[in-house]
């Protein structure tokens, strides 16, 4: 699909700056995403908040996010 090098990047880009397999990143993203997109399915505002904070605690506790971020993953969102 359309997205799909940009998938492909974004996992890359993934894996290199929290220093991890491309398996974990891909796990990791996937969990992002799953986890977002359940939240926004749940009509409790607080089931919703609870999905976010077991994904992000779960995930944090795998490995610490880098300090920052570019303006722009893989020409997502750069400034031009």
């Amino acid at each position: 699909g359309v997205m799909s090098p940009y998938f492909v990047c974004i996992i890359a880009k993934m894996a290199s700056g929290l220093e991890v397999d491309e398996d974990e990143a891909l796990v990791a993203v996937s969990a992002m995403v799953g986890g977002l997109l359940l939240s926004r399915v749940v009509t409790d505002p607080k089931r919703s908040d609870a999905i976010l904070r077991a994904v992000k605690n779960s995930l944090t506790a795998r490995k610490e996010p880098p300090a920052s971020t570019p303006d722009g993953v893989c020409g997502v969102g750069a400034r031009r």
